[in-house]
């Protein structure tokens, strides 16, 4: 077994145990190596979430929904990638905005930051206080390809 198959697992189990406890947080921040290939991870944490099902159970989900997210055009995930070069202080006012709303399908909403290095000072300080002051059911992932380069 190589690095990265001991990494996906011990992922998969560490997410698994949180799921099983019920001790799900607000908010994540996800250090993958490749956006193609490991994006799938974060998307199989959000369906373990939704479904609040272990990795073991993930094959029996509802097919519908889960075709939703893995093509993206689940309602209640929103993705936010950088516009150019930063994540925008805008993006981040019209997430909260559209997540001041209740949920269009369940009562769990999701969002993704990728790229969370790219968020600058304005657009972290807009993301602060949605993040110190989480509604109920709304669950963050802020995803990077370095933990390092993301502002403290």
């Amino acid at each position: 077994m190589n690095d990265m198959s001991i990494v996906k697992k011990s992922f998969v189990s560490y997410i698994d145990k949180i799921i099983l406890n019920n001790k799900v947080s607000h908010c994540y921040l996800i250090e993958i190596d490749d956006y193609d290939k490991d994006f799938s991870y974060v998307m199989s944490f959000i369906k373990m979430i939704l479904f609040h099902q272990t990795s073991d159970h993930l094959d029996s989900l509802d097919a519908s929904i889960v075709s939703q997210v893995d093509n993206g055009d689940y309602p209640d995930i929103m993705v936010i990638e950088p516009d150019g070069n930063w994540i925008k202080k805008s993006q981040l006012m019209a997430l909260q905005k559209e997540y001041s709303n209740k949920s269009l399908i369940g009562t769990k909403r999701f969002y993704i930051i990728k790229n969370a290095e790219c968020l600058n000072a304005a657009s972290a300080n807009t993301m602060l206080k949605f993040l110190e002051e989480p509604e109920d059911n709304v669950y963050a992932f802020l995803v990077t390809d370095n933990r390092y380069h993301v502002l403290d």
